[in-house]
């Protein structure tokens, strides 16, 4: 692990959702899903518009960003929900808290650490499609929940 630090953060952060209740987990599931996708195609098309370089080649660069998706990413996703779902509020200040330490002190000390580095997608713009992602999450939900509702038989 100490020559693959990237699993390890994706392993300790998908290792805390044990923590969540399986229903809620289940609930916010289909969001954490989204957004993995969302990522993936974001991620894909990193390397063509030089948002960021991963060291290393290819299959390194795919692992480092598979391993913040599928790590930080989805199990944050899932906790911010948890924590905050129905208080819209809250939800955005949970979401500015961590999106603004991701694209400031997070990213400079894995950039400090060579894990990655940023070149067109530099921490202002990296804090602004992440708060436009959440707040197209939030809706995401919201529907979910109303399809959701919809579907179940009323007694």
């Amino acid at each position: 692990m100490k020559k693959h630090p990237e699993r390890l953060m994706a392993i300790l952060s998908l290792s805390t959702l044990v923590f969540i209740n399986k229903k809620r987990l289940l609930r916010f599931l289909p969001s954490g899903i989204f957004i993995t996708m969302i990522l993936c195609v974001e991620s894909m098309f990193a390397d063509a518009w030089k948002f960021w370089k991963v060291p290393g080649g290819r299959k390194k660069e795919a692992r480092v960003n598979l391993s913040f998706i599928f790590g930080p990413f989805l199990s944050g996703t899932l906790w911010i929900f948890h924590l905050t779902y129905g208080n819209f509020l809250k939800y955005l200040l949970a979401n500015s808290i961590l999106d603004f330490s991701l694209a400031y002190p997070i990213a400079f000390f894995f950039q400090k650490k060579k894990l990655f580095k940023l070149l067109r997608f530099q921490p202002p713009y990296m804090f602004g499609v992440s708060m436009m992602w959440a707040v197209l999450l939030y809706g995401y939900q919201m529907m979910i929940e109303h399809l959701y509702k919809r579907k179940e038989p009323s007694t």
